[in-house]
């Protein structure tokens, strides 16, 4: 633990600010000397032998760590969320704001790391961490800040599905291609989340001509209901997924992700697609990919 303990007490020593935890009264906030002393509370428990077993905070009990942090001091804990700010780095430190569980609206906690790992702002992460206490400081405005101060002791980063919107089930079917004149659309997977269904699709075009996918218009019919793309979700401007050409030239191919929100997986569907060609003389008719239920 020699290496964790000049962590913590780097810690306490590095002279920093931070930005907005998640409020106006929680920007531009400097250092209080709690901080080192927590750090150094920290260090001193650290000294015990190796041997103990780490005493981890259970995830029912995080709101009260949140809430009261030098209650848990030295206690471990396991912390996802989402960096949105570099507070800076000395001596062989990092330090780093995120929010808790991802969402800015919840609690804000700040992470040491050890410099040089691989994390920067707007990664996910999920940290394994030792409790350092409670870190305060002032904002601009004068006003008393508080956050949870957790050294990282392991550090995962989290793609964006797997941190905001884990796949609860997928359907990969088989057989889902369909191509009228050269252009060949294929269904390669749907993966089904509490928040969204994300439909993967590949174009392919040979068809001599430019083709004009309109992803916009997708729809999903189930059970008499019409499903349209759900272009106002988090996803759409957090996901970053790879988006589907709407304008594909001739021999060339394309791979997108559609959004749609969540609907029945164990209920038959079909996912219908249209789009048109540069060649006038191409008929198209819209591409109907009947999709059996998932298995229960």
């Amino acid at each position: 633990m020699k290496k964790l303990i000049g962590l913590a007490l780097a810690l306490s020593c590095v002279p920093c600010v931070l930005y907005g935890c998640g409020s106006p009264s929680s920007e531009n906030a400097s250092p209080d000397a709690n901080t080192q002393e927590v750090a150094e509370e920290s260090a001193e428990a650290e000294a015990e032998p190796e041997e103990a077993e780490p005493v981890y905070v259970d995830e029912a009990d995080i709101p009260k760590l949140f809430s009261n942090p030098d209650a848990y001091i030295d206690q471990h804990v396991v912390l996802e969320g989402k960096i949105f700010n570099s507070v800076g780095q000395e001596d062989g430190i990092a330090l780093y704001q995120a929010y808790y569980n991802f969402d800015s609206s919840n609690d804000v906690f700040l992470l040491g790391v050890e410099a040089g790992t691989d994390v920067a702002v707007d990664d996910y992460i999920r940290a394994d961490c030792i409790v350092l206490g409670t870190y305060e400081g002032t904002n601009a405005f004068g006003t008393t800040i508080t956050n949870l101060a957790v050294v990282g002791l392991e550090v995962e980063k989290l793609s964006y599905i797997d941190a905001v919107v884990p796949t609860i089930s997928e359907i990969i079917p088989e057989g889902a291609s369909i191509d009228q004149n050269g252009v060949t659309l294929t269904i390669d997977k749907i993966e089904f989340a509490e928040d969204e269904t994300r439909v993967y699709v590949t174009e392919n075009n040979n068809s001599g001509a430019s083709f004009r996918l309109y992803s916009f218009n997708a729809v999903i019919l189930q059970n008499g209901q019409q499903i349209e793309p759900d272009i106002s979700s988090r996803s759409s401007y957090e996901g970053n997924y790879d988006e589907i050409s709407d304008d594909l030239r001739s021999g060339a191919s394309s791979s997108g992700v559609i959004v749609f929100p969540p609907f029945d997986s164990s209920a038959d569907f079909t996912i219908e697609l249209e789009g048109h060609s540069d060649d006038y003389h191409m008929d198209f008719e819209p591409y109907r990919f009947d999709i059996a239920a998932l298995a229960s």
